[in-house]
């Protein structure tokens, strides 16, 4: 009986179409020309719905409305599945999910006849079933998220083999709207608008190529959309791409208190948790480009970010002095990376670990999903622990490429390397997590960022915000003591210490004139080396080793493999003063005479100027070393090693101790 009422409905629908044609053909033909061949089961419904431009769709005029730009999860996540929290409603809004297409319906047999040759994946056929649902079939293909640098928020919604797309909304809304990203033909792409029964409320074609946007909503405000589709209509060779989702729910209640996720892993002892917001006006803020890509051991000083003077200076290494990775990962963190599971408890005072070749790095590196196009990496997923010289009272870090949720903790520590919070990921994809002492004093010092259970693909460190009281001393404070031999680390900065170069054209003229350039450490040797096995230029613990450009017959130095000729160094080892007043440096340098070279040019400069110290060294020479000096915060003391002619047995000890006059003892 049924079918007999479908092929009665047919016949008349066919005739109805004829009369127009009768009355005027021309306009009647234009009118009814198909784009494809394929057919539906059940007809659109009339005037359900009317069109709607990008405006009309606008989350920031109207609180009723959202936007789902695809940047909430981390790349290449598949069939990703928003809950409201994940686009920042409460759960009176609908979770929204994707897959191809809807119960009831299938890819088409032929697409060459139901859609002019397109993709058949991209060719669907039938209607939905009732009520609207995913088809989660194996063979249905799933949505992914991309990258696309055309994409306003760098993402977009993607599919395996230019497959349709469909996406279906938990509660009726009352509008949607999506933006399509890489049309090539126009009347490629069909877009189809259902209701809860699955019956048909609009259709539609691309009218452009390039990006278009399709808005659809209710003539009278109603909430009666349940899920919207996007197929092929005839063939898009590059298939296409959904920049963003928006969409409108009369019946959302703003005023619901969203539900928060109990975190078992929070605990707060000192400190509130904060929104990003309260980083309006932060004392510094590092995004991770204001140093050069792929330069390990990260180290930011306020002059590097545009801090005071009394801003902290920033490190980071894997964890702290009194951790370690755990030596059972599946025991303490439920099967994670090992670098990425630390254990025990920071000791006192706070400290980043030492720079043993087991504690992985930190990188800063280009990042497309990031907001500021950089981010800070680690080696193998390894955890994050970042180290400010001078408290702050607040701190956020935004954190990028969460895969699951509730396993990443990230804690907040004093300078006495006690825990003042933690808390875990909420949600997977980016997230912020802000801190602030309940008194707004400045005590932390220090943020870790550890694995609490397995996370595939590790996570990225987006940017850092923090917020001091800055309470500037009213007694300007001395110099921190130091020592080059027991400061010696593979840490720029560290101790205050630093380890490079001066290049040619140098010469004890002209150092206000040249950039000082780090140097890079090498772990399995311990000293640091500019280029290791073509330069001779290095530093170690006792020991350094300028670069000359010539032989020891005093013809220039073969070039490099690369062609580039050899230049000239200085090898430079760095304080900087972190205080104010009277320092005495004690020190000596020597050159053995088993190194038959013509010994080195060794100085002491403060600020670059004229030399505070010159010293010839020959072979089998050691000569102390008494200064005196007077400085101020940040004044740099460069000890310096230059060539005479040759580099040839230039090995030199040049080690030095720096202290308060009135305590030293130089022997």
């Amino acid at each position: 009986m049924n079918a007999m009422k479908r092929i009665f409905a047919c016949f008349i629908a066919f005739f109805l179409s004829w009369i127009p044609w009768a009355l005027s053909p021309g306009t009647a033909l234009a009118q009814t020309l198909p784009v494809s061949t394929l057919e539906l089961s059940q007809p659109l419904l009339a005037q359900s719905l009317q069109t709607l431009t990008r405006e009309d769709l606008n989350p920031v005029s109207d609180r009723n409305s959202f936007e789902i730009a695809f940047d909430e999860y981390p790349a290449n996540t598949p069939s990703p599945v928003y809950s409201p929290d994940t686009y920042d409603a409460n759960t009176s809004a609908p979770t929204v999910t994707f897959r191809a297409f809807f119960k009831g319906q299938d890819y088409a047999l032929n697409p060459d006849e139901d859609c002019n040759g397109a993709s058949e994946f991209g060719c669907i056929v039938k209607s939905p079933s009732s009520p609207l649902t995913l088809d989660n079939s194996a063979y249905v293909r799933s949505v992914n998220i991309g990258v696309d640098n055309q994409a306003s928020k760098g993402r977009v919604l993607t599919t395996q083999n230019n497959s349709a797309y469909s996406i279906l909304f938990d509660k009726d809304v009352a509008s949607v709207g999506v933006s399509v990203l890489a049309l090539d033909v126009e009347g490629s792409v069909r877009v189809r608008v259902f209701d809860r029964q699955g019956n048909l409320l609009q259709e539609t074609t691309n009218q452009n190529t390039g990006k278009e946007f399709f808005g659809f909503g209710s003539n009278n405000d109603t909430d009666k959309i349940a899920g919207m589709q996007l197929s092929l209509a005839n063939p898009e060779p590059e298939g296409f791409k959904i920049e963003n989702l928006s969409f409108k729910q009369v019946a959302y209640q703003a005023d619901v208190i969203a539900a928060k996720a109990i975190d078992p892993n929070q605990n707060l002892q000192g400190v509130l948790l904060v929104e990003e917001d309260s980083f309006s006006s932060p004392t510094g803020q590092i995004t991770f480009n204001e140093r050069s890509s792929n330069l390990w051991t990260a180290r930011y000083e306020p002059s590097a970010y545009g801090g005071g003077t009394e801003a902290p200076t920033v490190t980071f290494r894997a964890f702290f002095e009194g951790q370690n990775y755990s030596e059972d990962s599946d025991r303490d963190c439920g099967g994670s990376m090992g670098l990425g599971c630390i254990v025990g408890n920071p000791s006192a005072p706070l400290a980043l670990a030492s720079t043993n070749a087991y504690v992985r790095s930190a990188q800063a590196r280009a990042e497309s999903s990031a907001s500021n196009g950089m981010v800070l990496d680690t080696q193998n997923h390894a955890a994050y622990s970042a180290y400010f010289d001078r408290d702050v009272a607040r701190i956020g870090v935004r954190i990028l490429g969460f895969n699951e949720e509730g396993r990443t903790a990230i804690k907040v520590y004093d300078r006495q390397g006690r825990l003042l919070g933690r808390v875990s990921n909420h949600r997977r994809g980016d997230e912020f997590f802000g801190f602030a002492t309940e008194d707004n004093e400045d005590r932390i010092a220090g943020l870790q960022v550890s694995m609490l259970e397995s996370e595939f693909n590790g996570y990225l460190l987006g940017d850092i915000a923090f917020v001091q009281k800055v309470d500037i001393p009213s007694v300007n404070q001395p110099p921190t003591p130091a020592n080059s031999i027991r400061d010696f680390s593979g840490v720029q900065g560290e101790g205050n210490w630093y380890y490079g170069y001066y290049q040619a054209p140098v010469s004890a003229n002209n150092l206000d004139t040249l950039a000082f350039k780090e140097l890079t450490f090498n772990e399995n040797q311990k000293k640091w080396f500019f280029e290791k096995n073509i330069y001779e230029t290095q530093i170690g613990r006792r020991n350094v080793k300028p670069n000359s450009d010539v032989d020891r017959q005093g013809r220039p130095k073969k070039p490099s493999a690369s062609g580039q000729p050899i230049e000239k160094q200085w090898v430079v080892r760095r304080w900087q003063s972190d205080g104010d007043g009277p320092i005495r440096i004690c020190g000596q340098v020597s050159v053995d005479k088993a190194n038959r070279g013509d010994g080195t040019q060794n100085y002491i400069f403060v600020n670059g100027g004229s030399p505070k110290l010159s010293q010839d060294i020959s072979d089998d020479t050691t000569v102390p070393l008494v200064l005196d000096l007077t400085v101020a915060r940040g004044d740099k003391i460069d000890f310096i090693t230059a060539p005479k002619t040759s580099d040839r047995g230039d090995l030199t000890t040049f080690t030095v101790e720096i202290s308060d006059p009135a305590s030293a003892k130089c022997s």
